[in-house]
């Protein structure tokens, strides 16, 4: 009897074991497969990671400017229209501060920020114009008085296109007096092996004999012209220069007309010269040209051009557009 037991013990005790065995067995398999809390942690942040994080340029994907600043991914928000011009500076685009930006250049702890965005608002004239503001009517036609250049003026298309401004206005002044008083730059032209080589500079008065009787004309910018106007507008004068094209369509719709420099044809220029004034150089398309904008439709401008001597010529919007842009944007109006 005591033999029986200690054998039916010994069975007990020889099936635990086994048991016991398999248990370690699957114990190390499920270990072998389970992954380690690193590797679960690593898991989750690869999972979780912003994809692009080390980009510093526009991400294409979410139309977002990434910049590393500190160690932080700062984003800027824009639209998808990324190159938007607000009055001559690119949305989109890191820049230093300018005059009616939103100032977002300090970090969080106060310190200056300086690989931050800076996110540019349109500009707002004195005269309320907002230059993001495209006009509201589909079409509008100034009856602006023609007067033609020629052939007291040869190279006088920017005081006469400004008679026409002027006499619309009210004003009784002639483009003969306009020209007498348009300040001049009087360096004279000079030149070697048929090229120019020095003349003056069109942003400080009009460079060349207006006239054409003593010698070659060139032109004059805004800036000169801008001063002429002061003379009878007073603070009415409004340089409308860096403004989007639509801007000056506004301008027509409420009922005035607008002073713009383009190109003899009124397409992107093709005739550029360069020359030096003092220590400047000065860079410049040969075939500039001055008309009076007049009117607009949806797909067209109308002009009144000093130099053919022709009434509310009907010209491609987008082809006058893109000889505005090629010239500087420049442009005179008034309030």
């Amino acid at each position: 009897m005591k033999r029986q037991t200690g054998l039916l013990l010994l069975a007990v005790l020889l099936s635990a074991c086994s048991t016991t065995g398999r248990s370690d067995e699957q114990n190390q398999a499920a270990k072998a497969t389970k992954p380690s809390q690193a590797q679960t942690q690593q898991a989750v942040r690869s999972e979780h990671a912003h994809p692009g994080e080390q980009v510093n340029s526009w991400n294409e994907d979410n139309n977002a400017t990434t910049v590393k600043n500190n160690g932080n991914r700062n984003v800027a928000e824009h639209s998808a229209d990324k190159d938007i011009d607000r009055g001559g500076v690119l949305e989109g685009q890191p820049t230093a501060n300018t005059e009616g930006a939103a100032r977002t250049d300090r970090s969080n702890d106060g310190s200056p920020n300086r690989n931050q965005s800076v996110l540019i608002h349109p500009r707002v004239d004195q005269s309320g114009l907002r230059s993001d503001t495209p006009p509201s009517k589909s079409g509008v036609l100034l009856n602006v008085p023609l007067i033609r250049q020629n052939p007291e003026l040869k190279f006088g298309c920017e005081v006469t296109s400004l008679a026409m401004l002027m006499q619309y206005t009210g004003k009784d002044v002639t483009k003969m007096q306009l020209a007498e008083q348009l300040p001049k730059d009087p360096d004279p032209v000079i030149r070697q092996g048929g090229n120019i080589t020095r003349w003056g500079n069109p942003s400080h008065g009009f460079v060349g004999d207006m006239t054409g009787k003593t010698g070659p004309g060139f032109a004059v910018f805004n800036q000169p012209m801008e001063q002429l106007m002061r003379r009878y507008l007073g603070d009415r004068t409004l340089n409308l220069t860096g403004q989007p094209f639509h801007s000056l369509l506004t301008q027509l719709e409420q009922g005035r007309p607008v002073v713009i420099w383009t190109t003899g044809d009124y397409r992107l220029p093709d005739r550029w010269e360069a020359w030096k004034h003092g220590q400047e150089q000065i860079k410049t398309p040969l075939d500039l040209h001055a008309v009076v904008l007049t009117g607009y439709d949806p797909e067209h401008v109308y002009l009144n051009d000093p130099l053919s001597g022709k009434k509310n010529v009907k010209v491609d919007k987008q082809r006058l557009e893109a000889s505005y842009n090629a010239l500087g944007k420049q442009a005179l109006s008034y309030r």
